[in-house]
């Protein structure tokens, strides 16, 4: 996957302006010594520079399993939330009623269902 796609699939407060900044600070910072380090002692600035290579090596591959958790996570929470609701709407003390574009009856939450007697002709059934 490329850089820009795994860029891209991070969520948004990952990719907010704040950490822009922040990882260009400390790259530029990490470039500025790596270069000092050569001017110092070209074979501690290879060694360096190997370091550095292997740490943004681990930064890409860690910042793809960061977007597969964080995706899983979300998907789960999502998940999550649908079925409380689903539960809340069946398990309501109020009456509930939902029609769909022709108005008809697509659904009833058993609470209102409990006062009708004919309660399997209702869904279908037009409101007028």
């Amino acid at each position: 996957m490329k850089l820009k796609e795994k860029i891209k699939n991070l969520p948004p407060f990952i990719r907010s302006e704040k950490i822009k900044i922040l990882f260009l600070t400390v790259g530029l910072a990490l470039i500025v010594v790596n270069i000092l380090t050569f001017i110092a002692d070209w074979k501690i600035g290879l060694l360096l520079s190997v370091i550095l290579l292997f740490i943004i090596w681990i930064l890409n591959r860690s910042s793809g399993l960061l977007v597969a958790e964080t995706n899983k996570y979300i998907a789960d929470l999502s998940y999550r939330i649908k079925k409380g609701e689903q539960e809340a709407l069946i398990q309501m003390p109020i009456g509930i009623l939902l029609y769909n574009k022709e108005e008809e009856i697509q659904w009833t939450n058993p609470y209102l269902m409990k006062y009708f007697e004919k309660k399997k002709y209702w869904v279908g059934k037009s409101k007028k």
